[in-house]
């Protein structure tokens, strides 16, 4: 699925599309449509992290396009690491993706607001 940057991954300013490709049930990759050598690992949150909830900022959705009952998804950038225990995954800037009108932003969360959230919790938490 290819998805519009309606909101820049954070780093990756001039990034404008990427096409998202499952790995399995946890795991997606994002490669930047135009250089497939950019490419960033993510994964579905509220499997490692059932109590995962954010609010999602009206400007966001009015960038996406969403609506109520709108088919959304979120994922967040995983840093992989060897061993994969060392990997980290950022939940403090989630990815989020309306499906249907495939646009995509990623969201800067305020650590004040969510402080149980981390930009670099390691994934051997989970496992």
């Amino acid at each position: 699925m290819v998805l519009e940057i309606t909101s820049p991954i954070l780093g990756f300013e001039s990034l404008q599309s990427v096409t998202l490709e499952e790995i399995d049930s946890l795991f997606a990759t994002l490669y930047a449509t135009h250089e497939r050598s950019l490419s960033f690992t993510v994964c579905n949150p509220f499997a490692l992290l059932q109590e995962y909830a954010f609010d999602i900022p009206d400007r966001t959705k009015e960038q996406l396009g969403i609506q109520e009952g709108s088919p959304i998804r979120v994922v967040c950038i995983v840093v992989p690491r060897t061993p994969i225990e060392a990997s980290t995954v950022n939940f403090l800037a989630p990815i989020v993706i309306n499906t249907q009108t495939q646009r995509m932003a990623q969201v800067a969360l305020d650590k004040l607001s969510y402080p149980h959230f981390d930009t670099q919790k390691p994934i051997s938490d989970f496992i």
